[in-house]
């Protein structure tokens, strides 16, 4: 799963950015629309380029002990 933003019904209104505590989303400079992490399509680029395999993509951290 990933955060999808519908452009047509976002307001541009910040608010999604500034509750975030991770600082994960930005506003696009062109759009002006919330940028978010797609992970890459569902193949995430910084899984395959973490040269200690410390970044996974799987549904559960259990199977990557």
């Amino acid at each position: 799963k990933a955060v999808i933003v519908i452009e047509e019904k976002c307001k541009s209104c910040g608010e999604c950015i500034q509750s975030c505590p991770f600082d994960a989303m930005t506003l696009d400079s062109k759009t002006g629309k919330p940028l978010v992490c797609d992970l890459c399509g569902g193949d995430p680029a910084c899984v395959q380029n973490c040269p200690s395999g410390a970044i996974v993509y799987g549904r559960a951290i259990e199977n990557h002990k």
